[in-house]
């Protein structure tokens, strides 16, 4: 799986329809913060979603697709960007908190056995 904050392959960089490129989500938000709403509307129409779909099939990154895929303001699509890079630079403490408590199967199966040695000594105490 690529990282989506590299940059995407040359054969796949975006072309706005004033020539500009981008190739990753960081120059994606710069452009979006800089573009002309006559180039944005003509990529983010009711019928089709350009910056969607390129989020989808060439950055691979799907939340943020499923997100550009509701938005039609250059704005909004903007702070999704800076909110996403911003998601992705940072880690979510919780995230890190829930795989500490993550156990596999051999921990599992661990667990059983330390537990029935456990219990036949205690039965043989009492």
């Amino acid at each position: 799986m690529r990282d989506p904050v590299s940059d995407v392959h040359p054969d796949h960089v975006f072309r706005t329809k004033d020539g500009k490129t981008i190739k990753n989500l960081s120059e994606l938000a710069s452009e979006l913060a800089a573009m002309d709403e006559e180039v944005f509307q003509h990529h983010v129409t009711d019928d089709k979603n350009d910056f969607s779909a390129w989020v989808l099939h060439i950055v691979r990154d799907e939340p943020l697709a499923r997100v550009f895929s509701e938005i039609k303001d250059r704005r909004l699509m903007l702070l999704a960007v800076q909110k996403r890079l911003q998601q992705l630079e940072t880690p979510n403490k919780s995230t890190s908190r829930q795989s500490q408590f993550h156990f596999t199967a051999r921990d599992y199966v661990l667990g059983i056995v330390i537990g029935a040695v456990a219990m036949l000594m205690m039965s043989r105490l009492l």
